[in-house]
């Protein structure tokens, strides 16, 4: 299995979603974005990396993808059968995306 490597160094494509959600909801999000990034978003081109957070207190998701460029990532939003797919399961959850660029990183 490969691992995806975050760093400066690494020059790929950050986008973050945070979803808040009532604690007793967190779980069917969590489900709901593994069969996605599972059925669709892990076949699109240029897709390299989906790691998913829970908070402890059960009122926050965060999702981040990493792409190969912004041009993956556009072609994927572009996708309107993808999308068709994808956005009436998240949309509930209000889906905040952000594009973030990676300044440091530092591991053991």
């Amino acid at each position: 299995m490969a691992h995806s490597t975050i760093g400066r160094d690494r020059d790929v494509l950050t986008v973050i979603f945070e979803f808040d959600t009532e604690p007793d909801r967190q779980r069917e999000l969590s489900e709901t974005i593994q069969g996605l990034v599972t059925d669709i978003v892990r076949h699109q081109p240029g897709f390299l990396a989906s790691h998913l957070h829970l908070s402890t207190d059960g009122e926050k998701v965060l999702n981040y993808f990493q792409w190969e460029s912004r041009e993956a990532f556009d072609t994927f939003r572009a996708d309107d059968e993808a999308q068709g797919r994808i956005r009436p399961a998240i949309t509930p959850f209000g889906p905040k995306p952000r594009v973030y660029e990676i300044v440091f990183s530092a591991a053991a």
